[in-house]
């Protein structure tokens, strides 16, 4: 899993990303599974990869990286655990 810290090309970083930076511990849900990440920048290779990716998909991050002298960060979300299944409340 990857992240786009975009803040739509503001010349700072949303405070999410500054969150992770400072606590990179997640629980990410997706469906009918629960699981532990640990965030991390991704690097500049991982980057190199990435971005164009996220550009095709989305062509406005490019233009967000325009707007802005930051390189906007990506963050790559590494599993920390098992997953789990969600239980619903009854």
């Amino acid at each position: 899993m990857v992240a786009v810290a975009s803040n739509g090309g503001m010349s700072v970083a949303p405070q999410w990303y500054q969150n992770l930076l400072a606590d990179p511990r997640i629980e990410v849900s997706v469906e009918s599974w629960r699981q532990s990440r640990v965030a991390r920048p991704a690097d500049d290779d991982e980057r190199t990869v990435l971005w164009p990716q996220f550009v095709a998909v989305y062509q406005h991050f490019q233009s967000y990286q325009v707007r802005t002298s930051r390189p906007i960060p990506l963050v790559v979300f590494e599993p920390d655990g098992e997953r789990r299944p969600v239980h619903s409340s009854p």
